[in-house]
């Protein structure tokens, strides 16, 4: 699952970044652990970016546990969290914004 979207132009107003945020399968069992990359792309090198994970459950609600800040160096970041046994079915999303820029993109998981 992978979400991109335009994050900000850095340097030069003409210098695109784009934001990638994935995980390592769509579908996990309650317990199981999500692994996710992010990728923050450019024309040219870009440097470290500090970025926020926000995971939302299916009825919109911020997981605080599992939300997190993130420094994307050399341009990636990636990490992992264990679903809790009771964690709601359904379409989870990872919201990961840029916080130079305040721009954000999204990916998406699903608990079975």
């Amino acid at each position: 699952v992978t979400g991109t979207g335009v994050i900000s132009p850095l340097g030069n107003d003409t210098e695109v970044i784009t934001l990638a945020v994935s995980t390592d399968k769509n579908t996990y069992a309650p317990g199981e652990t999500v692994a996710y990359n992010v990728e923050v792309k450019a024309e040219d090198k870009v440097g470290n970016h500090v970025l926020r994970l926000n995971v939302i459950d299916p009825v919109g609600m911020e997981s605080k546990p599992y939300s997190v800040n993130l420094s994307a160096k050399d341009c990636k970041a990636g990490g992992s969290f264990p679903l809790a046994l009771n964690d709601k079915k359904g379409k989870w999303k990872l919201m990961v914004k840029d916080l130079t820029s305040g721009k954000e993109t999204a990916g998406a998981f699903t608990i079975r």
